[in-house]
Formats: C-alpha cells, sequence, structure tokens
C-alpha cells in the first residue's frame, strides 16, 4: 500500500524530556559577547568597584566598625543591600549591551527558522535569551557582592557578626533574579518590536524609568503629596522589591507589594509581547 494511503499513524513510542533545551542557546552567546573587549572592560571595572568596597569595609572592621558608628557607612543587611545597588550603572550597562540585539537581530537575518527548524518552543527560545541577560546581571552584581559578603564574615572580628547577616546571599539571589527577570524580558520585549538598536535602547532607558521618567515622578510626587506616581519608574520598583528582601526600608513611600504587583504585571505583559512577537515562521510580504 503506498504510503500516502496508510492515513494517520499514531507515534508509539517514547519522548524523552530535554528541560535544558534553552541551555545551548546561552552557551553559545554567552562566552561570544564576554570575549569582546568592551566587555572584558566593563566587567574589570565593575568588579573593581566591588574591591574599592572591600578594601573600606575591611578598614571599617579591623576599627571595630569606626566608620559604621560615625554614620559613614551602613552596616548590616543595608549595607550589601546598598552595595548590590552600587553595581546598578554597570548592570543596566549590560543589559543593554548584551539584550538590546538579541531578537531583533534574529527577525532581521530571518534567523528565527533556523532555531524552530530544532526542537525548540518559543518558551525555550525566550528563556535562552533571557539567560544571556541574566547571566551578565548575575556576574557584575551577584557574584561580586557575594564574594564581598564572604570577605566580610571571614575577616570579621566582632561577635554575631555572621548572625547579623547570614541571610543575605538569600536576599542577594531573589533580588538579583528578579532584577533579571524585569530588566530581561523588558529589554527583550523591545527587541521583538523594533530592529534598530539605537531605537530599543532609548525606549528601553525610559521605559524602565530612568533619568527623564525618574525626575518627572520624582518631582509630580513632591508637588502632589501622592507617593504612587513612583508606579510609573520600573527601577525604583525593582528596588523596592529587594530592600524587602533585605529586611531594610526601600526608594519608595509606599508598600512593597504594590512595587511587587507592579514588576509582576510589567513581567508578564512583556512575556505576552515576547509569546506574540516570536514566531517559527514569518511571512514576509
Amino acid at each position: 500500500m503506498p504510503i500516502y494511503d496508510q492515513g494517520y499513524a499514531r507515534w508509539e513510542g517514547s519522548l524523552r524530556r530535554r528541560p535544558l533545551r534553552w541551555w545551548p542557546i546561552v552557551r553559545r552567546n554567552f562566552p561570544a559577547e564576554l570575549r569582546r573587549r568592551r566587555t572584558l572592560l566593563l566587567l574589570m571595572l565593575a568588579w573593581a568597584a566591588v574591591l574599592v568596597q572591600g578594601v573600606i569595609l575591611y578598614g571599617d572592621l579591623r576599627a571595630g566598625g569606626l566608620l559604621r558608628s560615625s554614620g559613614l557607612l551602613k552596616g548590616g543587611m543595608l549595607y550589601f543591600y546598598q552595595a548590590v545597588n552600587h553595581q546598578g550603572p554597570f548592570v543596566l550597562l549590560f543589559v543593554l549591551l548584551s539584550g538590546t540585539e538579541l531578537i531583533s537581530r534574529d527577525r532581521r537575518y530571518q534567523a528565527l527558522q533556523i532555531y524552530f527548524s530544532r526542537p525548540l518552543t518559543r518558551n525555550d527560545y525566550i528563556l535562552g535569551k533571557l539567560g544571556i541577560v541574566a547571566a551578565f546581571v548575575f556576574l557584575v552584581s551577584w557574584l561580586p557582592v557575594l564574594v564581598l559578603w564572604l570577605f566580610a564574615v571571614i575577616v570579621s572580628t566582632q561577635p554575631g557578626y555572621l548572625a547579623s547577616v547570614w541571610m543575605a546571599p538569600l536576599s542577594l539571589t531573589v533580588y538579583c533574579a528578579v532584577w533579571s527577570l524585569a530588566a530581561g524580558l523588558l529589554i527583550l520585549a523591545l527587541s521583538s518590536l523594533a530592529r534598530r538598536s539605537a531605537i530599543i535602547a532609548v525606549s528601553w532607558v525610559l521605559l524602565y524609568g530612568l533619568l527623564v521618567i525618574r525626575g518627572v515622578t520624582t518631582l509630580v510626587a513632591s508637588l502632589t503629596h501622592w507617593p504612587y506616581w513612583g508606579a510609573l519608574d520600573l527601577d525604583r520598583n525593582v528596588k523596592q522589591v529587594g530592600a524587602w528582601f533585605f529586611g531594610v526600608d526601600g526608594p519608595l513611600d509606599y508598600s512593597p507589594l504594590w512595587s511587587l504587583v507592579i514588576v509582576a504585571a510589567v513581567v508578564v505583559g512583556c512575556y505576552l509581547i515576547l509569546r506574540r512577537r516570536i514566531r517559527p515562521v514569518e511571512v514576509a510580504l
């Protein structure tokens, strides 16, 4: 009987699950970006900033907390929360450098058909691209501050110091994960909507809550005495959520739960945009 007369035949074999189908995307793109000279230079600057913080912290711990007692240096969990926020400029630069063209380049050169010719779902593709951005965020924020925490625990001679900061690694991990998710999905969503890197970068800076939006929301909130204008500033809402994890006061004057809702809404919205814009087959007219 010819094969076209046999009709539909159900697959009787077994399928193997591969939960790390997104990993080759990260493994292929992350080292390539890491080898660039500009990336290595920025990475050295980011770690040098933490090294300076470590030297100051070492002097304070050896001096019996002199800087903390004088108010020049914060102690406890607040210190590590501020330390990771000091890495913010480097995080934002790496998000822009690594994420601006991750999807726009694939759409411009019609590489989506190559990706989806393999056993890859849209979620695998999104997770792989997000993993590239998250890897850089963790490399310039989570890892150096974690090393700083280990250094502080080792050199501290004050009794009870470890008991006061033992939650810092967990808080740091969750905070950086939320940071990566919000900033990464936003840059990926914009990369799927536009094809010119300059437009994507400017749009991300504006929507993330830097420069113009930060100044406008701060001014309007101070004039109207209504703090919820800060909901338009995604960056400060992420920091508000991070402050909640660290158990310290955040930059906004409303509950961290509201900030968590705002960040979650942005994450879900960006994910839905990505699901709609990323298609295995695009018809060019």
